[in-house]
């Protein structure tokens, strides 16, 4: 009697992470630029390799800079202090994309999020 060992992922449905998907939307809505989508993919590439982080993570840091574009009002090089103090009031003030106030902890992780990247640029 032989047995089969099925190969199953030790976190099921972590192949549903996919941090293109973020970047397609960003495209698809007008919210990011070439230039922000290619130092978006290699700030994600980096982190990848610097901090061994999982899809999960990469798909959040992905969606999180894509979707500061909604409140940012010029491509990520170009920002100024000016840009990047009016984009965190309107953020804070914003609404998610389903009407809602966003939560305090997701501010806090946009704030995060963007200050890591900004910092690596």
């Amino acid at each position: 009697m032989t047995d089969t060992i099925k190969e199953v992922p030790f976190h099921p449905g972590i192949s549903k992470y996919s941090y293109e998907r973020s970047i397609a939307r960003g495209n698809r809505k007008g919210l990011i630029t070439a230039n922000d989508e290619r130092l978006i993919l290699e700030f994600v590439t980096w982190k990848s390799v610097e901090s061994n982080i999982s899809p999960s993570r990469r798909n959040k840091i992905t969606s999180t800079l894509v979707n500061w574009k909604r409140f940012l009002p010029v491509e990520y090089p170009a920002l100024t202090m000016t840009d990047l103090m009016t984009g965190i009031m309107n953020m804070k003030t914003g609404k998610s994309e389903t009407g809602n106030p966003l939560k305090t902890n997701t501010q806090h992780d946009f704030v995060r999020i963007l200050k890591m990247f900004l910092y690596w640029m």
